[in-house]
C-alpha cells in the first residue's frame, strides 16, 4: 500500500516539475513568438492611429469644401431675390398707383424657383397687391418684423427675415424685403419675396452625406432651411447652443459640436455669406467621417489576429514536432498493421525492412515476419519469391501484375523508389472482378430473357466487319405480331412470361453458332456467322417461323404468335453495322406493313421508300413551323334544293418541288412521327377563321385520335372559336372509329365535354369500322356521314342500297343528321334524293378549292339561288 501510494506521488512530481522544465527549454521560442506578435499589434496600433487622423482630417475638408460650395449658391440665390426686388423698386417708382405687379411678373421678372409669393404693401402695412393674387383679403402685416424694419428712415437694404408661417400661403417661408419709393422719392411701401423653407431646404439637400446635414442661418441664430428636410427645425434658435459660438461670430472655420435637437457629435465646417447675414453650416456624422475608416480597422485587426494565430500555430507546430516524431512513427505502424492492402518495401540491396500482417495474410508467408526488430534479408525473401531487383527502372514507374493464390484474386502494384528499391501493394480484387464481370453481363444482356441486347449486337456486327478476311454473314429481325394484344388482355405480367417462353423457342432453333439477342420490347435479331449465306440464314429464318406458329400456353389460355421477319446480309446490304442492322429493320417492317407471319429480304428499294418518307417527314416539319399548309375547303349541300349547308376543311401541301402531295401520303406520315397535332391545330384555327367569314353555314373539321388523346383539346377548340368570335353550334368535329377505340370512358367524357361547349359531333366513315352502332348508342353524336364506298356500290348492288335506306331510317328515329360522301355522278345524287339523304358532298356538285375561291363560289352560289327564287316568284 505505502509502495503504490510512493509510486503515485512520485509520478505526480515529476508531473508537476515537467512542465516547467519545458518552459525553460522553449525559453527563446517563447520570446520569438510574443516579439513578433508584439510587432504585429504595434503596426496594426500605428496604421489604425494613421488612418482615424486621416478620416478626420478629410471629413474637415470635404465638410469646408461643401460649406464654401453652399455658401456661394446661397449668395447667388440671395443676389437673385436682391435685385428682383431692386427691379420692382424701379418699376413701382417708375409707375405709381397704375402698376399692376401681376402684368409685372409675367413679363419681365423671372421669379426664382423657391418663390411662394410677390407682393407689394402700403405704407401703413396693408398688402396692396400680390403674386399670385388674392381675391376678397385684406392683409396687414403691420406687425411683421420684415415690414416694421423699412420704417426706419436711415435703412434702405435687403431685410432676410427669421422662418414664419405666411397668412396667405400657411406655409413655412423667409421674407426678403425691401423699402419702395414713390416718383418723389417718397417711402410707399415695401417690397416683399416670400421663399419657401421647405425648397430651400430641398436644395441643401441634394448634398449625399448620409446622416450629415447642410444647414442656412442667420447671424441671430435662427435655422432658415435645413436638408435633408426637417420643418420642425425651421426657426431653432443656435444663438445659445453650447459649442457653436463659433459660427457666429467668425467668418468661417471647423469645429466638433453636438446639435441640441439630437444631441449627435459631428464634424461641422462652417462658411458666412460675404454680402448677407447668414451662415452654412455643413456637418458630417461619425458614420459619414468614418465610413472609410471602419473597413480599413475591421481588417487591420483581422489581418492582426490572422498574424497572431499563424504565429502561434506555427510555433506550436514547431515546438511539438519533437515530441510527434514518436507518436507518428507509432501510429505509422499500426496503420500499416490495419490496412486493408498487404504492403512489402524492399531495399536497393534486396532486403525487405518493411512487411505488414495483411501481406502475410495474402501471400500465406510466415506470421514471424511480423516480429518487431526481425528483418528479412536477401535470401529468404528470394525464397519466398517477394524479391524484385530495381535497378533498370526509374523512380516513380508503376507496374501492375496479377497473383492468384488460394482461389483469389490478388492486385500487385510496384511503385520504384529513388535511389533503388520499391513498395508493392497486394489487393485482394476477387470481389471486385466478380461484380466488373457482373455488371459486363447486365451491360450486354437482356435482364428479362438472359438473351444478348442490342449493344452487344452492335458490338459483334462490327466486330465481324473489322475481320480482314470477312465473309458474308446475316442478320434477321424479328418482330411479334400481336404482342400488344396479350399485354393489353392479360396484363404485362403475361406478355413478360411470353417473351421469356419465345426466348427459349428461338434458343432451341439458333443453336451455338448464332447470336440470338432481344433489341426490343417485342423485337429479337439473330446474327449468323461464319456460315454460307444466304441459304444458312433464310434456312433458319424458315425454321423461326417454323416453332413461331406453334401455340403457347399462358395461365391456361393458349395462344399462337406469328413473327414478322426482316433479313439483311453483308456483304450485299451494306458494309457498315449500321448499314447492316438498319436495312434488316426496314425489311421488318415492311414485312409487318404486308401483313402477318410473313419474312421479306431487303432490297434498295425499301432504303430509297424509307428516304422518301424521311424527306416527306422533314419537308412536313418545315412547312408546319412555318405555317405554310393550305387548308381547302368543300362545300356540302342540301339534297333537295342543293343549297350550301355547310362545308368541311381539307390539309393540302404544294411542295415548290414535288407539287401537290396527296393527303393520303402525308397524313399517315405525319400520324407516325407525332406532327398530327400541330397539323391538326393550323387546320383548326384556319377553318374557323374562314368560317367567321360567312353569314351562315356549318364548318367540319376532322379530328386525328391523336388530337383525340389530347388533354388541352377543349381549351384549345374554345380558344380558337373565342378568337375568331364564331358560335360553337357552327363548328363540327368529324371522329373516326380509331380515336374511340381503346379507352371508352375517356373517349365517352372528351365528347361529353366537347358537345357541353354547343359543337356538333360527327361519326366520319360510317359502316366500314366494327363497332358503329355500338358506338351510336354509347356516344353524343349529332351526325353520322356515309362512307363513300356505299356510295359507289349502291348504283349496281341492291344489298348496299337497302344498307344505305336502313341507315337513313334508323338516323330520321335517332335524330341524327346524315351526309353522304363521294358524290360524283348524277345517278349517285338522283338515288340519294329518292332515299331521302338529307345531304351530300362529293366532286359532284363541289371539288375542294382555296378560301379566295371558296368565297367566291359560295358568293356566286348564293346569287344563283336568289335568281331562282325570283323567276319562281
Amino acid at each position: 500500500m505505502d509502495g503504490t501510494v510512493g509510486t503515485i506521488g512520485g509520478v505526480a512530481g515529476l508531473t508537476g516539475e515537467r512542465p516547467l522544465h519545458r518552459a525553460r527549454q522553449l525559453a527563446p521560442e517563447l520570446l520569438a513568438i510574443l516579439a513578433c506578435v508584439a510587432v504585429i499589434w504595434g503596426a496594426v496600433s500605428f496604421t489604425l492611429w494613421q488612418a482615424n487622423e486621416g478620416a478626420v482630417e478629410g471629413a474637415k475638408r470635404q465638410t469646408a469644401t461643401l460649406a464654401r460650395a453652399f455658401a456661394e449658391s446661397s449668395e447667388r440665390i440671395s443676389t437673385v431675390v436682391d435685385r428682383e426686388l431692386l427691379a420692382l423698386r424701379a418699376s413701382y417708382a417708375e409707375k405709381g398707383s397704375s402698376f399692376d405687379l401681376t402684368q409685372w411678373v409675367r413679363t419681365q421678372s423671372s421669379p426664382d424657383q423657391m418663390t411662394l409669393q410677390i407682393g407689394i404693401v402700403g405704407p401703413t402695412g396693408l398688402v396692396n397687391q400680390m403674386s399670385p393674387p388674392v381675391d376678397g383679403q385684406k392683409i396687414d402685416i403691420a406687425d411683421r418684423e420684415h415690414f416694421r424694419v423699412h420704417l426706419d428712415p436711415e435703412r434702405d437694404s435687403l431685410f432676410i427675415s427669421k422662418p414664419m408661417i405666411g397668412r396667405v400661403s400657411q406655409r413655412c417661408s423667409v421674407q426678403y424685403s425691401r423699402k419702395l419709393f414713390d416718383r418723389d422719392g417718397q417711402f410707399a411701401g415695401v417690397g416683399v419675396d416670400s421663399v419657401s423653407c421647405d425648397d430651400l431646404s430641398r436644395f441643401y439637400q441634394t448634398a449625399e452625406i448620409g446622416e450629415g446635414f447642410v444647414m442656412l442661418a442667420g447671424l441671430d441664430g435662427a435655422i432658415r432651411g435645413y436638408g435633408p428636410l426637417r420643418p420642425d427645425l425651421m426657426g431653432m434658435d443656435l444663438s445659445h447652443a453650447p459649442g457653436l459660438e463659433a459660427v457666429l461670430s467668425t467668418r468661417e472655420g471647423t469645429l466638433a459640436a453636438a446639435m441640441p435637437w439630437d444631441h449627435v457629435m459631428r464634424v461641422i465646417s462652417f462658411r458666412r455669406l460675404d454680402r448677407y447675414p447668414l451662415v452654412v453650416m455643413v456637418g458630417y456624422d461619425d458614420e459619414r467621417v468614418f465610413r472609410q475608416y471602419w473597413p480599413i480597422r475591421d481588417r487591420a485587426i483581422e489581418i492582426g489576429g490572422a498574424a497572431t494565430i499563424i504565429i502561434i500555430s506555427f510555433g506550436a507546430v514547431w515546438i511539438q514536432q519533437r515530441m510527434r516524431s514518436a507518436a507518428s512513427r507509432q501510429a505509422l505502424l499500426l496503420t500499416l498493421d490495419n490496412m486493408s492492402q498487404g504492403i512489402v518495401m524492399i531495399d536497393a540491396d534486396g532486403r525487405i525492412p518493411v512487411v505488414n500482417r495483411r501481406a502475410t495474410e495474402l501471400l500465406g508467408l510466415p506470421v514471424g515476419l511480423l516480429d518487431p526488430g526481425r528483418e528479412m534479408h536477401r535470401a529468404e525473401a528470394d525464397h519466398l519469391g517477394l524479391l524484385t531487383l530495381a535497378e533498370d527502372n526509374e523512380a516513380g514507374v508503376v507496374e501492375h501484375g496479377t497473383v492468384h493464390k488460394s482461389g483469389r484474386i490478388i492486385e500487385l502494384l510496384s511503385q520504384h523508389l529513388p535511389g533503388g528499391g520499391l513498395v508493392r501493394t497486394f489487393t485482394d480484387v476477387t470481389e471486385r472482378r466478380i461484380a466488373d464481370a457482373r455488371i459486363r453481363h447486365m451491360a450486354h444482356h437482356d435482364a428479362l430473357t438472359g438473351l444478348a441486347n442490342r449493344a452487344l449486337l452492335n458490338e459483334r456486327v462490327a466486330d465481324l466487319l473489322r475481320r480482314p478476311h470477312m465473309g458474308g454473314f446475316g442478320l434477321v429481325c424479328i418482330d411479334l405480331d400481336g404482342f400488344k394484344m396479350v399485354n393489353d388482355t392479360l396484363g404485362h405480367e403475361a406478355g413478360d412470361s411470353l417473351l421469356r417462353d419465345i426466348g427459349q423457342r428461338l434458343r432451341g432453333v439458333v443453336g451455338s453458332h448464332a447470336l440470338l439477342a432481344r433489341t426490343g420490347g417485342d423485337e429479337f435479331a439473330i446474327l449468323c456467322p461464319d456460315l454460307p449465306q444466304p441459304e444458312t440464314t433464310e434456312a433458319l429464318a424458315n425454321a423461326v417461323m417454323t416453332v413461331m406458329g406453334k401455340p403457347i400456353d399462358i395461365d391456361g389460355t393458349q395462344f399462337r404468335m406469328s413473327a414478322s421477319l426482316g433479313l439483311a446480309f453483308h456483304p450485299a446490304d451494306g458494309s457498315t453495322a449500321v448499314e447492316i442492322i438498319r436495312h434488316a429493320d426496314i425489311a421488318m417492317y415492311r414485312a409487318k406493313a404486308r401483313g402477318r407471319g410473313l419474312m421479306v429480304r431487303f432490297d434498295p428499294e425499301m432504303d430509297r421508300s424509307q428516304q422518301e418518307r424521311n424527306l416527306i417527314e422533314r419537308d412536313l416539319r418545315q412547312v408546319l413551323n412555318d405555317h405554310q399548309l393550305e387548308v381547302w375547303f368543300q362545300p356540302r349541300f342540301e339534297t333537295q334544293g342543293l343549297g350550301i349547308s355547310g362545308w368541311e376543311a381539307l390539309a393540302r401541301w404544294r411542295h415548290p418541288e414535288r407539287g401537290f402531295i396527296s393527303p393520303a401520303q402525308f397524313i399517315p406520315i405525319a400520324e407516325q412521327c407525332g406532327l398530327i397535332a400541330e397539323l391538326g391545330i393550323q387546320v383548326l384555327k384556319s377553318a374557323c377563321a374562314f368560317a367567321a367569314t360567312l353569314p351562315e353555314g356549318r364548318m367540319a373539321v376532322n379530328l386525328s385520335p391523336v388530337q383525340f388523346a389530347s388533354e388541352d383539346l377543349t381549351q384549345v377548340i374554345g380558344d380558337t372559336l373565342a378568337e375568331n368570335n364564331l358560335p360553337p353550334d357552327r363548328l363540327e368535329l368529324e371522329i373516326t372509329e380509331g380515336a374511340l377505340i381503346g379507352d371508352e370512358t375517356q373517349a365517352l367524357n372528351t365528347l361529353k365535354g366537347l358537345h357541353a361547349l354547343g359543337l356538333q359531333l360527327a361519326l366520319d366513315d360510317f359502316g366500314t369500322g366494327y363497332a358503329s352502332l355500338s358506338y351510336l348508342r354509347r356516344f353524343p353524336f349529332d351526325r353520322i356521314k356515309i362512307d363513300q364506298s356505299f356510295v359507289r356500290a349502291q348504283e349496281q348492288d341492291s344489298s348496299t342500297r337497302a344498307i344505305i335506306e336502313t341507315i337513313l331510317t334508323m338516323a330520321r328515329r335517332l335524330r341524327l343528321e346524315v351526309t353522304a360522301e363521294g358524290v360524283e355522278t348524277d345517278h349517285q345524287l338522283n338515288l340519294l334524293r329518292n332515299q331521302g339523304c338529307p345531304e351530300v358532298q362529293g366532286f359532284l356538285l363541289g371539288r375542294p378549292m382555296p378560301a379566295a375561291q371558296a368565297r367566291a363560289f359560295y358568293q356566286s352560289h348564293g346569287d344563283a339561288e336568289r335568281a331562282l327564287g325570283l323567276t319562281a316568284a
